[in-house]
């Protein structure tokens, strides 16, 4: 199973862009790291480690092209053809079955660094996506 079959299955999930309801079929990334820095102090003998930096892994989505979703659209085109590099807020929020809320992550200045569109076959019945790949600056859970 891929990454984000494991991320979706069995779970409700609804997606917002700057307040703007996203309609997402699947999401990746978009996980905290933190990098481990080895060290030694002084004159000590044995290495030692410490929490490096902390970074957010690149938050991917895989959303259906409607008429009414301009939001991405709009990003695209402040990118390709402005050269303006808007910042988004992203919440994510995680449901249970019954709707209530289970977690709700929040990404904030998030830079749109790419978007690539699913070949579309009419005679499949598929609804068209389009995957867009942002790089978050901070993330807030609750």
């Amino acid at each position: 199973m891929s990454e984000v079959d494991q991320k979706t299955v069995g779970k409700a999930f609804k997606v917002e862009i700057n307040g703007q309801f996203i309609p997402v079929k699947s999401y990746s990334g978009g996980d905290l790291t933190a990098e481990k820095a080895e060290a030694s102090s002084g004159s000590s003998q044995h290495n030692e480690s410490s929490m490096g930096h902390n970074d957010i892994t690149e938050l991917t989505l895989v959303s259906y092209i409607t008429p009414t979703c301009m939001v991405l659209s709009d990003a695209a085109d402040a990118v390709a053809n402005k050269g303006q590099n808007l910042r988004y807020t992203i919440t994510l929020t995680e449901m249970a079955k019954d709707k209530s809320v289970v977690k709700t992550h929040v990404y904030d200045d998030c830079l749109l660094t790419s978007m690539d569109f699913a070949p579309v076959d009419g005679s499949s019945g598929d609804l068209a996506t389009r995957t867009t790949t942002w790089k978050p600056t901070r993330l807030t859970v609750t």
